[in-house]
């Protein structure tokens, strides 16, 4: 009895001797739940989305009804439009409702969204989607306020890429799988700290990217300039960029771009800017190097505000920035998930 009175009061003596504010903290960053929002903002159902996109004949015959014998008819509900766990200003757990998704990979397993505080209040996140289930699986919140515009999943190396840096000092950090499923906000109470970061200096900003053959694919959105370059950069063992970044090659690329992806067959292309003007997806063959609107082999135009797609399996994912608050008023389709499109049908 006398020894667990010792214990007991040696206890109290130590914690009597924390500060309370960081006592408060320490006993708090236990206890934050993941308060990001899982429910879809614009449809209840899928039935009613089909409805909507009826004047989009790819979406639907390419995509949901190509999709239908599969859980939700191949899509994945946004996460985090109405709330999603983040980080204030001040480096404390706070929800944010301002989230804009931005960039789409996918894995295996995996369905990553980018997305990025229109208000500039909170850090940028990723929301982590299990690709078989169709389940929101986590928030991972990331360092800083990065405009997060793409990113992409290395299959040899395990890295997912995200869009770094600020205005003209483009940068490309990665992600290790490992780190990233074992992260959990809630436990830690602080970002998940980048790998590794490299600069690319050939750029005035890394607006869209893609991996694909051991290459990592980089270009800027751009509204001025009616051609551009888009690098590649060699990625080299253990996963990290040839020589901090040097340039593999180039290709010339129209403005408005937002994103690239690659298959054995094709190369699309993603062209949109604002609510108001309509998207184009075009499609080229494996070999060009050129990628104008005019060069495309297929062209379709989509609803306004599609963000980066990623080619999989044989299906080529969309996802749109339309559901994020700052657009949510605006007089225009939105789409609040992302849509699984099957390529054979698309182009043929």
């Amino acid at each position: 009895m006398k020894r667990l009175l010792a214990f007991l009061t040696t206890g109290l003596l130590i914690v009597n001797s924390i500060p309370y504010p960081q006592l408060m903290m320490k006993t708090a960053v236990l206890k934050v739940p993941d308060r990001t929002g899982t429910e879809p903002v614009s449809y209840e159902t899928i039935a009613k989305m089909q409805q909507e996109l009826a004047a989009w004949p790819v979406l639907t015959q390419a995509g949901l009804q190509a999709h239908e014998q599969e859980k939700n008819a191949g899509t994945y509900v946004i996460p985090g439009m109405k709330s999603t766990l983040s980080m204030d200003r001040d480096g404390r757990p706070d929800t944010c409702v301002d989230m804009t998704p931005q960039g789409l990979a996918v894995t295996d397993d995996y369905i990553f969204i980018s997305a990025y505080c229109h208000e500039k209040e909170h850090n940028s996140v990723l929301y982590m989607i299990s690709r078989d289930s169709h389940e929101f699986v986590k928030t991972i919140v990331l360092e800083g306020q990065p405009h997060a515009g793409s990113v992409c999943w290395d299959p040899v190396w395990k890295h997912l890429w995200v869009s770094t840096g600020y205005t003209n000092i483009a940068s490309a950090s990665y992600l290790r799988i490992r780190d990233i499923e074992k992260y959990s906000f809630s436990q830690t109470g602080k970002p998940l700290p980048w790998y590794r970061t490299q600069k690319l200096t050939q750029l005035t900003r890394n607006s869209f990217m893609t991996c694909y053959d051991s290459r990592l694919y980089a270009g800027t959105f751009t509204l001025d300039e009616p051609t551009m370059r888009l690098q590649s950069f060699d990625l080299i063992p253990p996963g990290r960029m040839a020589r901090s970044g040097t340039i593999a090659g180039s290709a010339i690329i129209g403005q408005q771009c937002q994103g690239i992806t690659f298959t054995d067959d094709y190369v699309f292309l993603t062209f949109s800017y604002g609510p108001y003007i309509p998207s184009t997806l075009c499609a080229y063959p494996r070999t060009a190097t050129r990628f104008l609107k005019s060069d495309a082999i297929r062209s379709w135009q989509l609803p306004p505000c599609l963000e980066q797609p990623y080619a999989l399996d044989n299906t080529l994912y969309l996802m749109w920035e339309s559901p994020a608050r700052c657009f949510r008023n605006e007089l225009m389709t939105h789409i609040d998930r992302v849509l699984a499109l099957d390529i054979s049908r698309m182009m043929h």
